[in-house]
This record gives C-alpha cells, sequence and structure tokens, in this order.
C-alpha cells in the first residue's frame, strides 16, 4: 500500500481557487493538430476540438515534489483521455464572454499575439437541435447539454478513449487514470416549467465504452431542457515513499487538507514548508500534513512534522486559516513550542501494531499541532500525557477494524476553543477541574480536554468511563457550546442519567454510548447506552441546526 487515496468533494474542474478563473483561447497555430482551443489547468490543460474534448492530466505530487529535488522532468507521468461525440454533425463553434487582457504564445518557429480569452465555448448543433457548451463554474470548468424542444436527447452519446478503468457506481461515473480519478456525479437535468426551474429525473447509461442519458420518467417535450453534470477529480499525493492516509479535512475556501503517515524520505514537500525533512532515526513513520486547492490537482504546501521516533495523526480541522492536528507520538523529540502546555514526553508502555506500522517502544503521548495557512511554520504544538500510554486505543474488546487504534477528534466551540476527546491509560493523566470524572475507573478511560487556541492552557479536562475499558471517538457541540461524545464501552458501570434512552448496558462484546456535558465541564446532563445485544460502536457524533444529535457507528 504504497500510496494513499484523496477523494475531494468539489464541482470544479482542476482550478486554484487563487489563480485566474479558467479561460479558452482559440488555437492560431500556437498549437499543432486538430485543436480548436485550449485551456490551461494547474492539474494539466482541456483540449478543445470540433467532435472531441481530451484533458490531458499531470502528476501534480511528483511535479512539485521536482521543484524541491533533483527529479528528471521528462519522467513525470502525464495521461490524456478524450470524449468523443459520436455520430456527431460538425458543430458550429461559438466563443462567448470575452475576459479582459490578451495572451501571447512565441516558439521558435511561431508566434502568436494579442489572443483573446473567452469564459465560455459553445458547440451549436452538435446533435440536431441540441447544443454542448463549457465554462468557468465557482473555481473550475463545467458543461452543459442544452436540448431544444424539438431535439432529442437519445442521440446524445460520448465514447471515452484512453481509459481503461471505468465504472458506474450509485450513479456516478468514476474514470480512473494513472494520475488521477474523475467523477461525474449522477446528472442533474431541470427544465424552466412557467418559469419554475423543475428537476427532469436522469441517469447515466454505460455501454461499450459509451455514455448516454435515460430519463425514467420522461420530460416534457414542448420545452427546452438542460442537462448539467458534475465533475469532481482526485489525486495521489505522488509520494515515492510508502505511505498511509488517517484523516482529511477542508477550510471555509474549499481546500482540502490530508494527514498521513510516509516511512521515509520521498513524500512530496513544498518550497518553504515547516521542514522538508524525514526524521524518524529508526526508519518508522513521520506524519505527512498536504494543503491542495480545490479541485485537489495542486498542491499548495506539504510538510513533515515529527521526531526520531513514530508518529501518527488522528484527526484535522482548521480554525481561523490555521490547521490543527492531533495525533500520538513515540518521539521524545517531537517538536513543540515555546509557552505550550506540556513540552515534554510522558511515555508509557512499549507496544507495537501489526498492519499499519507503528511502533511505540517507549509508549506515547497525545499531540496537538497547529500550523500556519501557508504550511511554513509551526505556530504552536504540545504534548498531552501521563505516564501511561495515551490517545492510542490498545483496547483489544473495542477494536473491530483495521486502524481503530487510531481514533479519537479535534474540534473548535464557537468561542475558539479548542477541544480533544480521546483515551488514556494514565492514571496520571493531566486532570483540571473535573468535577465530572477525575479519576481512572478502568485499564482505559475516555478523556476530554479543553485547550485554548494558542495550546498554552488546559481549561479543563476530564476522564469519561466505567471499571472496564472505554474510548471516546467523536465530539460535537450544540447552539450552546455544550459538548457531545460518543464512543465504545465495555463497561457495566458506566454513567448513564436518568430517562436515559438505554439506561443500563445491552450485552455483547461492546455498546455505544452518547453522553451530553455542560459547556464549562462541570456536569453531566445526559447520558445513555445506545446498541443491541450484539457488538456496537458509534464513531461519529454531529449535531443539526436545530440540535437534534445524529451518530454513525456500526453494530
Amino acid at each position: 500500500m504504497a500510496r494513499f487515496f484523496i477523494l475531494l468533494m468539489t464541482v470544479c474542474c482542476g482550478l486554484t481557487s487563487w489563480a485566474d478563473t479558467p479561460f479558452f483561447v482559440k488555437n492560431k497555430g500556437q498549437w499543432s493538430g486538430p485543436v480548436m482551443a485550449k485551456a490551461d489547468l494547474p492539474g494539466g490543460a482541456i483540449f478543445l476540438e470540433k467532435t472531441a474534448i481530451t484533458y490531458h492530466f499531470i502528476d501534480q505530487g511528483v511535479l512539485s515534489h521536482s521543484h524541491d529535488q533533483q527529479v528528471d522532468n521528462s519522467l513525470i507521468k502525464g495521461h490524456a483521455m478524450q470524449w468523443r461525440f459520436v455520430k456527431a454533425r460538425t458543430p458550429r463553434i461559438l466563443y462567448r464572454k470575452p475576459k479582459k487582457g490578451t495572451v501571447n504564445y512565441f516558439s521558435k518557429d511561431h508566434r502568436a499575439n494579442q489572443l483573446k480569452r473567452y469564459q465560455e465555448v459553445c458547440y451549436e448543433g452538435v446533435y440536431p437541435n441540441i447544443d454542448y457548451r463549457i465554462y468557468p463554474y465557482g473555481d473550475g470548468l463545467k458543461y452543459d447539454w442544452v436540448v431544444a424542444p424539438s431535439g432529442n436527447p437519445n442521440k446524445i452519446r460520448m465514447q471515452l478513449e484512453g481509459v481503461e478503468n471505468v465504472r458506474l457506481e450509485q450513479g456516478r461515473l468514476h474514470i480512473k487514470t494513472s494520475v488521477n480519478e474523475v467523477i461525474e456525479e449522477r446528472p442533474y437535468a431541470y427544465q424552466m416549467i412557467e418559469g419554475v426551474k423543475t428537476e427532469v429525473p436522469c441517469s447515466f447509461v454505460w455501454k461499450n465504452t459509451t455514455i448516454s442519458f435515460d430519463f425514467p420518467n420522461g420530460y416534457d417535450k414542448t420545452k427546452e431542457l438542460i442537462i448539467d453534470p458534475v465533475l469532481i477529480f482526485s489525486t495521489y499525493s505522488g509520494s515515492t515513499a510508502n505511505n498511509f492516509g488517517y484523516t482529511a479535512t477542508y477550510d471555509d475556501y474549499g481546500f482540502l487538507y490530508a494527514g498521513g503517515t510516509a516511512f521515509g524520505i520521498g513524500y512530496p514537500t513544498s518550497l518553504g514548508a515547516y521542514s522538508t525533512n524525514y526524521s524518524n532515526v529508526a526508519g518508522g513513520t513521520d506524519i505527512v500534513l498536504s494543503k491542495y486547492d480545490t479541485s485537489g490537482t495542486f498542491l499548495v504546501y506539504s510538510t513533515y512534522l515529527g521526531g526520531s521516533g513514530d508518529e501518527v495523526p488522528h484527526s484535522l480541522i482548521v480554525y481561523d486559516d490555521e490547521l490543527y492536528m492531533m495525533g500520538t507520538s513515540g518521539s521524545s523529540d517531537f517538536p513543540t513550542t515555546a509557552g505550550c502546555f506540556d513540552p515534554s514526553f510522558n511515555g508509557g508502555t512499549s507496544l507495537a501494531v501489526n498492519g499499519v506500522g507503528i511502533s511505540y517502544p517507549n509508549g506515547c503521548d497525545i499531540v496537538v499541532s497547529r500550523i500556519s495557512n501557508d504550511g511554513t511554520q509551526l505556530l504552536a504544538s504540545t504534548f498531552i500525557g501521563g505516564s501511561f500510554n495515551d490517545g492510542f486505543n490498545t483496547a483489544n474488546d473495542l477494536r473491530y477494524n483495521y486502524a481503530d487504534q487510531m481514533r479519537g477528534e479535534i474540534d473548535f466551540d464557537s468561542e475558539g476553543n479548542c477541544y480533544i476527546a480521546s483515551c488514556t491509560q494514565s492514571n496520571d493523566f493531566p486532570i483540571v477541574s473535573s468535577l465530572i470524572q477525575p479519576s481512572l475507573q478502568g485499564v482505559q478511560d475516555g478523556v476530554i480536554v479543553k485547550l485554548d487556541s494558542d495550546l498554552s492552557t488546559l481549561q479543563w479536562s476530564t476522564y469519561w468511563g466505567g471499571t472496564n475499558n472505554d474510548a471516546i471517538y467523536s465530539l460535537a457541540f450544540n447552539s450552546e457550546d455544550e459538548i457531545f461524545v460518543c464512543g465504545g464501552t465495555k463497561s457495566g458501570t458506566f454513567q448513564t442519567t436518568a430517562n436515559a434512552y438505554q439506561p443500563t448496558y445491552l450485552g455483547g462484546s461492546v455498546d455505544a454510548f452518547v453522553s451530553h456535558f455542560s459547556e464549562d465541564g462541570s456536569s453531566l446532563l445526559n447520558s445513555t447506552f445506545f446498541g443491541s445485544s450484539d457488538y456496537d460502536q458509534a464513531y461519529f457524533i454531529e449535531l443539526d441546526n436545530t440540535d437534534s444529535v445524529y451518530i454513525y457507528g456500526q453494530s
């Protein structure tokens, strides 16, 4: 498993949000072949031909890596794929919405000066009374099929060339190239009925490398029909070192952040990153953190984070445009910052995790780190832990899935306070102002920690569990900043409250639980088991805008 895969959730087609929006330039001899127009993308380019659309993607991870090290750019991997309009007429191509400014192209044999830039290209009459148009959408590109009242959408067929790994899954078309993955979401179609946009049920039909559209309920053939697919892109990390992905998040601008581990030199770091060096002297894992643009094709920054031992990230969140990471470390020299809550490694008992390559011969502590918006500075970083293992779920009863050891979550309340939900085996875990549970009850208990955003002050913390094994996996806040947590427990003595949904342990190997605490951590407000007479755990918790509680788990 040498690379991890980053799945992006956005509706754009390969452009950074900080760069110029995409534009098309007519071919005036600056490009060879049948190209009519081209738009440059950070992940490659799109070429428009008379009856085809060609995408060319570049392995952006390797490309970024080549800026920092001596990499032969001629070996950078690329992949081209083409959608060809099947049995199409020669369309009339119209260039619309010119942008301000012009571009110039110079080469040894040709020059093209003062070329206009266009935001939309329309293929008029690709099929009888059917147009195709492509244009900017958000930070990227998208396309529409426009079917006039006398057009027949059954004539629309596009054949894919240059890709063999294609599948239709839950209505989405997945196209995997050698450098990325393109996903076309389930198509959205609509008509304007008496001035109101009315959705028309529509789905892809994939057969013999050709895509077409199906309208199971029909549509009003007296009115114009718009078929409006959405493109999604994803990418590999580009690492030449073995690496695993553990967590990801996003910010308010749609940038994607990925957290994982690398097993050596070769993870693609960026110029000026906080650390471009792999620090693990034993050849184990360092944390790697990468920020991608909104299309997932351009690496904004990428950095190592670690000491001479192993570490792994468990959870990421962006607050005030800065990335916060919660994880575990076995490195006494994991980087901390001046004024942090605890600059010292407290360690624990030796443990190794088969299958994921993590080894903590001197035990592990929770680590929390804050990275600047551009990835160049470690703004704050601290250990949190006692003299036994912290943050790592080592209870056999609570481990059911691959990498269940690396759960827990970091989150922020509305006042900018940083919260950690995790677990510990330390009877001397740093507990501050706990009126809920000040002491360890079992071999492993859950913990909740409240820090300031500078990671310098522990405002309050508490254990949470019964006399057997317990772990907290996730936390969330309601509109009053009261705290909700969920997880798994083996403890029949786990505390519940009056009128709880399920006040007693239900049996089986493990039960899920949900607990609700006051904002200041002074009191337990509600708590319940949740599950059945078999195995049950709750892995994620969220609240909606009415403060209703949702949990996601396994049974």
